[in-house]
């Protein structure tokens, strides 16, 4: 009997299942901006920089950073949660993806340990508190906050079905830089807060300077104008003293964060002078509100009075000018000095001001004048004022009294009969050695005095004329 053997093959189908994976959100470092540590709120520090642009920072400067995330995709039908870190490295070259080297997290305030940043405090707001679109105003807003200390950014919730492109949130955090190295660019980026970057991408890459080691500014071509200081009588000239100041860590080390001044004085007492109308003008501020670069000019200018000493052939101090010290400080406390090369000559002023008018009021006939005070000021700068008399007839109609019938005294008050001189019309030097005065509000000033003689057969009447006395 033969067995039959019965194979049964059975061959089963195979069935491939595909299954098809949205796209998660991929949130796109798009805008970048760093502020001062300053304003009220989160939402309203001033601009170091325009946006997207990299700047400048001192050692040691507190400021913000405000990172612009937009959604440039979105899985459908899923409200998406991002939470995010902030990273920073030094030679990212620009490039958020990598670059040639490493990234690290910012520590927060506490959790710094040697690194070139850390998480800063501050004042001006509270770490969490909602940010407002600055970056973009051209999508939707929906979420972000300002972190600060130990803080950690808040996540942002991309909602369902959202089209791409059109959601976006901001962050922005204090920042210290603490151990930076000088001269380095830094870069900086978000990432996941697991501290992985899926789903992350980086349009723009913020970066910022730490500057070089501190340079002292260099100050030059300092220069006093007018060129002649002509004085006003009884008044201030404006001068003005200019210098260009340079300085390898920006202008504004100096005319922003340091301080320029100019002392202007008589060259023989030199910069350390003591402030004094005569010969001294101190801590006269230089300054230029909008310098550029590392190289610009700064401006200062000062009233002088009628009083300060002159320098000129005919001074005492003849051999003598003006000169101008004009001295930076930059932020570091460095600073430098320079003087004019070509320091001007101040004027002489030979200038007096005489009481307006004399009244004898009435006078009989055959009679002299009570005696009337007439008040020379020195309005100028020369130390030793003497003075020209002259005069002309005093006239009422077709009378007149004669010149001559009026005397003057320069020193002492006395009647007309011990005058010391008698006015004529030839203008006459009479010695009065009227000395310079010393204070602004303190003028120097001397007496003379007058009287006048009506003779018999004059005419009744109001006379009048004019008597000139010229400063010599």
């Amino acid at each position: 009997m033969s067995t039959a053997l019965v194979i049964a093959m059975f061959f089963l189908g195979t069935t491939q299942y595909i299954f098809a994976k949205n796209t998660d959100t991929v949130i796109n470092q798009e805008h970048f901006q760093f502020y001062d540590d300053d304003g009220t709120t989160v939402n309203n520090a001033t601009a170091k920089a325009a946006i997207d642009a990299t700047t400048t920072i001192a050692v040691a400067e507190k400021f913000h950073l405000r990172l612009g995330a937009l959604q440039t995709a979105n899985k459908p039908d899923i409200t998406l949660v991002r939470t995010i870190k902030l990273q920073f490295s030094s030679n990212a070259n620009g490039d958020c993806t990598g670059g040639t080297g490493s990234w690290a997290d910012v520590p927060t305030n506490t959790g710094w340990a040697s690194q070139a940043f850390r998480q800063g405090t501050t004042t001006n707001f509270t770490d969490g508190d909602a940010t407002t679109a600055r970056l973009d105003g051209t999508h939707s807003h929906i979420g972000g906050d300002g972190v600060s200390g130990d803080g950690s950014p808040n996540s942002a919730s991309f909602t369902t079905g959202a089209t791409a492109n059109t959601e976006h949130a901001e962050w922005e955090w204090v920042l210290d830089e603490m151990a930076g190295t000088e001269g380095v660019t830094y870069w900086f980026r978000f990432i996941n807060s697991d501290g992985t970057t899926t789903n992350v991408a980086w349009a723009t890459c913020a970066s910022i300077t730490v500057p070089a080691g501190n340079s002292a500014p260099v100050v030059s071509a300092v220069n006093i104008a007018p060129a002649t200081i002509v004085l006003t009588e009884n008044g201030t000239t404006t001068v003005t003293v200019t210098a260009t100041i340079a300085d390898a860590n920006g202008c504004t080390d100096v005319f922003t964060n340091g301080t320029a001044t100019a002392t202007l004085y008589r060259s023989s007492l030199t910069s350390s002078c003591s402030a004094d109308a005569n010969n001294c003008y101190r801590d006269i501020p230089v300054t230029n509100a909008s310098c550029s670069g590392t190289s610009d000019n700064g401006t200062g200018t000062v009233q002088v009075w009628y009083i300060a000493q002159a320098t000129d052939a005919s001074s005492s101090f003849d051999g003598d000018t003006w000169q101008a010290e004009v001295k930076a400080i930059d932020a570091a406390n460095a600073s430098s000095t320079a003087t004019d090369g070509t320091p001007p000559e101040l004027s002489t002023l030979l200038a007096i001001s005489v009481t307006g008018s004399i009244n004898y009021g009435t006078v009989a006939v055959n009679a002299t004048s009570t005696t009337q005070t007439v008040t020379i000021t020195n309005t100028g700068n020369y130390n030793s004022t003497d003075a020209n008399f002259s005069g002309v007839n005093l006239e009422f109609g077709a009378n007149n009294i004669a010149v001559g019938q009026q005397r003057y005294s320069t020193t002492t008050t006395e009647a007309w009969d011990y005058m010391d001189y008698t006015l004529d019309g030839t203008p006459t030097r009479r010695e009065l050695n009227i000395t310079k005065g010393t204070a602004t509000g303190t003028p120097s000033t001397q007496n003379n005095f007058w009287a006048i003689q009506v003779l018999t057969g004059q005419a009744a009447g109001t006379y009048t004329g004019t008597s000139t006395i010229t400063g010599q």
